[in-house]
Formats: C-alpha cells, structure tokens, sequence
C-alpha cells in the first residue's frame, strides 16, 4: 500500500467513525485523552509515580487531517504502529522497530509527529497528581467508595476542560464537544470515566458525548499518547517543585503558544484539603449508608 492510500483510508475511516456519534450533528470538537502512570496504585513501578489524565482539544476536521499526516511519517520511518513507551525501552526489546535508531533519528520521528500535533490541534489539558501523595493524604475509606482509586485525575481533567471550553468557545457551540477516551479493559477505570463525564455533563453545557477509541481512530489516541508522555514529565516536574523544565525540539513543537497547555495538578496541600473536606462529610455519608454499602461490596468482591 503506497503513502498515498494509507492516507487517504486513514482520514476516510475516521470520518465514518465520527459521523456514527448521537451527536453528529454537533460533534465539531473531540477531545482525545489518554491514561499514564495508572498501571501500578502503590506509585512503585518506574512510570506510575505520578498519575493523570491528558486531553487533545480539534476539530473533526482536523482530527482527520491529523491521522492523514501521522500515518504518512509513520510510513515513511516504517513503524506500524506508534506507543510512545516503546522508545525508551528499544535497547532492552530485540524486537523493537528502534532497536538500531540513534538518538537523533529518535528525535527527528518525535518531531515530525509532535509537528502534527502543533498545527491540527487547539490545545490540550493534563491533570495529574503524585501517587504517593495521594495514598498518604487521601483516607483509605474514601478510597473503597471511588470505581477507580485515581477518579481525582479524571474530576480535575473535566472540570478544567469546562473552564477552556467557556473562555474559548462561542455560546453556540459549547454543547458541540464529545470525549474520545482510549479503549481500556479495565472496569473500574470506565466506570469512574463515565461517572464524571455524567456528572460534568449535568453542572455545565460544554460537555458533549462520550465514547471509547477503536481501530479507526487510533491514530487520533496515539498523538494522545505522546502528548501524554510530555506532560506527565512536566507535571512531575513541577510537583517536585523543580523550575527547570527540560526541552527538546519536539516537546515544543507540541504546541505553538504555551498558552495553549493547560496544565492542572493536585499538590499536597490540594490534597490535604481535600483529604479534610472528606472527613467533615464523612458523618453524612456514614448515616446515608454509602460507607456502608461500599464496604459490602468490597466484601462481596
């Protein structure tokens, strides 16, 4: 199959996918995130100490355009497929399509892609928290009533893009953005997305539809993938109260205006506060019966 072809059926089967949405009519503006550093709730394993939720903000249009243009590069350094994860692992993987790569071919690939990026899409938001932290601060009966013991992330990530939306977005099209999430096995992490894509849909008029990614948009979910990748080094940085973020060419080329990264996380103190607000409603929850009747599910489990 010449570049050309895989082009063109790209951005075609992503339109077909786009237009079988409830709301396709006004469906001008998906958001594409992506999990990173879910994979381990103690925080221990290289990669999980700092978990979040990072969004792509475009057009239909342009999401289209943008699996046109990734699949292209993609073809052109002759990789099938694109999970950022793979790069830093290529020594280790006999197997890896990277094995053999010098940094700077590394670099180049990232840049072509992150260029992408930068030109078809609007602006992204992340919203991260340190595991650690979290495990200390937040009450560990708290943690037995959430579908997924990382939900914050995703209640940070749809109240912030609510924010974007409003300053952004004229009246007339607030209602017009629907959420693409990653396809994931995990039912609890669905569970905890649905819940609060449901509970932002109620308190504001930006939020649209929900769906979860399958093979005709997985390139739209793999430039997720990078952005996620970026943003979880930078949102780490910063809850380390480092001021020196690192950057390379490709990281910049994310996003043409800073402006246009929002970058949202959960601090100590942010979740100290929260950990306190819990507890003073704690007494109303115990008396509903929720605390309750969570603990006899887990024991049902």
């Amino acid at each position: 199959m010449t570049a050309g072809a895989i082009e063109s059926s790209t951005g075609k089967q992503f339109r077909r996918w786009a237009s079988q949405l409830s709301d396709k009519m006004l469906v001008m503006f998906t958001v594409y995130a992506d999990e990173t550093g879910m994979h381990d709730p103690l925080g221990r394993e290289p990669g999980s100490g700092y978990a979040g939720v990072c969004g792509l903000f475009s057009s239909v249009d342009d999401w289209a355009i943008l699996g046109d243009e990734w699949s292209k590069v993609l073809h052109d350094y002759g990789i099938e497929e694109f999970h950022f994860k793979e790069i830093p692992r290529r020594h280790e993987d006999p197997a890896s399509p990277y094995k053999t790569w010098t940094d700077g071919k590394i670099d180049e690939f990232l840049l072509a892609l992150a260029s992408i990026v930068g030109n078809r899409t609007k602006f992204c938001v992340s919203a991260f928290f340190d595991v650690c932290d979290y495990n200390a601060k937040i009450p560990e009966w708290y943690k037995k009533l959430t579908p997924h013991p990382y939900d914050l992330s995703l209640k940070l990530f749809f109240k912030v893009m609510a924010e974007e939306f409003h300053k952004r977005l004229e009246p007339t099209i607030r209602g017009n953005v629907g959420f693409v999430f990653d396809d994931t096995r995990k039912t609890s992490w669905k569970q905890s997305i649905v819940m609060w894509h449901g509970f932002s849909k109620h308190i504001s008029d930006s939020i649209g539809s929900l769906s979860f990614g399958d093979s005709f948009i997985k390139r739209q979910l793999q430039a997720a993938d990078l952005l996620a990748y970026r943003m979880r080094q930078v949102n780490e940085t910063l809850l380390r109260n480092r001021t020196k973020i690192p950057k390379k060419a490709w990281e910049i080329a994310l996003s043409k205006d800073a402006n246009d990264m929002r970058l949202a996380y959960y601090g100590k103190e942010s979740l100290q506060l929260i950990a306190q607000y819990l507890e003073n409603i704690r007494p109303l929850l115990e008396s509903s019966g929720v605390i309750q009747a969570a603990s006899k599910t887990e024991q049902n489990d």
